[in-house]
């Protein structure tokens, strides 16, 4: 895994949760390296055969997956339903069911905070 910056799903997890997550994989002898942005991806007739990395480094993989991330844009429910500031900007507040503040309405992706009671948020 192959990670520009230096933790997982930074938008999503906790420093905690994202150590979890970093040690499941690495458990399971898959190599993460971090604040390592991949500069081009490498072919050879039509097939896909690596990627360079910023620092030279080349990674051979015959398939490759990309995860971009997203900042959503919650600025127009500011005041419509609860929201919590997250590092993804503000996020909408949803309980372990998923629904928001409005009853029968409910949150899910990128744009949510939902608390985590097993590290107390």
């Amino acid at each position: 895994i192959l990670r520009r910056g230096e933790k997982m799903a930074k938008a999503i997890f906790t420093q905690e949760m994202s150590s979890i997550y970093q040690k499941y994989f690495e458990q399971r002898g898959i190599k993460i390296l971090k604040n390592s942005p991949v500069l081009e991806i490498l072919s050879a007739n039509g097939q896909v055969t690596g990627c360079r990395l910023l620092n030279g480094q080349v990674i051979e993989s015959n398939f490759i997956i990309v995860g971009i991330g997203c900042r959503p844009s919650t600025d127009l429910l500011i005041g419509q339903l609860d929201m919590k500031p997250s590092s993804n900007g503000l996020a909408i507040w949803v309980d372990g069911n998923l629904q928001t503040s409005i009853p029968g309405i409910y949150g899910s992706g990128d744009c949510i905070a939902l608390p985590f009671s097993m590290f107390g948020h």
